[in-house]
């Protein structure tokens, strides 16, 4: 199996006068060694400098400062602050470098300040967007390696790392959590809403997934399919109970992969989906300090709140 080709921006800095195009650059000047402190550490990643990027004959840097583009400078600055090291260290010391965790972190956040969410929109902000080349180094990694990353890191992402990028935000804003204010939005589920179970296709599910587990107990599949399916049948039959008990006709759909997702409306009238209804408290300087996600426990048909520590506030 051959490796993934990487793409790369082409950083020389004069043209080849015999085919007209850019001469093909030396990147691995560019791509710092990083690691978490330790000498003995022989983690490499490829993190390109953005200086090494112009337009033409005017440099990136300089594009960027003359349109009067602040957030790149911004967003770079908070996330060199960060440490990176419990991140580096799920990575093998040997082999293809991968794309610095920084970077990463970068092209995701960038993204999200500009309402992107998708993985493949992610992949093509990171190839045409000026201000995320800067962020990221000029980095071009696919929507695959995107969500890997997510996945990898989804542990580090909260906890120490959220506190100290909140942090150094209220520093940065001359703010902090003393007045705030909440919001909530509807965020539409990962599942698909054509999957969607009634109670008698649950029940026949749940039937199935218990018929392979007792054919073959040591399998590790067939226990977790059983466990999903005893959740989604338990919330199906939670949820028909809640509606009879509220007067309400119909019978409720659960999702097979998300139990937890609840069908609702979507904003902007855009009919109804499985989906979530998180919250979140902002400050003055529209600072995200609180992230309320809204959770359905599937045994008491009640929403359950996950809140920050408080000291997330001070």
């Amino acid at each position: 199996m051959t490796a993934r080709p990487q793409i790369k921006i082409n950083t020389a800095p004069q043209l080849d006068i015999f085919s007209g195009a850019a001469s093909s650059p030396d990147h691995k000047k560019h791509d710092k060694p990083k690691g978490s402190g330790n000498k003995t550490d022989k983690r490499r990643f490829v993190a390109p400098d953005p200086n090494g990027i112009t337009l033409g004959n005017t440099n990136l840097k300089e594009h960027l400062e003359l349109t009067g583009q602040k957030t790149p400078f911004t967003v770079a600055s908070l996330l060199d602050e960060q440490d990176w090291s419990d991140f580096e260290q799920r990575y093998a010391s040997e082999g293809r470098p991968p794309y610095s965790p920084r970077n990463m972190m970068g092209l995701i956040l960038y993204g999200i300040m500009q309402g992107i969410t998708s993985l493949r929109t992610l992949e093509r902000l990171a190839r045409v967007d000026l201000g995320c080349m800067w962020v990221t180094g000029g980095i071009f990694p696919d929507h695959a390696i995107i969500g890997r990353f997510i996945n990898m890191h989804s542990k580090s992402m909260g906890g120490a790392f959220f506190e100290s990028l909140t942090r150094a935000v209220l520093k940065k804003t001359n703010s902090d959590g003393s007045c705030l204010a909440g919001d909530g939005t509807v965020i539409e589920a990962a599942c698909s809403s054509y999957n969607l179970m009634k109670q008698e296709a649950a029940q026949q599910a749940h039937e199935t997934a218990q018929k392979q587990a007792d054919n073959h107990p040591d399998c590790p599949e067939n226990k977790k399919k059983l466990e999903m399916a005893s959740s989604t049948l338990e919330a199906v039959i939670e949820r028909n109970e809640k509606r009879k008990k509220n007067g309400k006709s119909g019978s409720a759909v659960v999702s097979p992969t998300e139990p937890e997702a609840v069908v609702q409306k979507m904003k902007r009238g855009r009919g109804y989906t499985t989906g979530y209804k998180p919250s979140v408290l902002a400050n003055n300087k529209r600072v995200v300090l609180v992230h309320i996600p809204v959770k359905m426990n599937t045994y008491s048909g009640k929403r359950e709140h996950l809140r920050f520590p408080k000291h997330c506030l001070s």
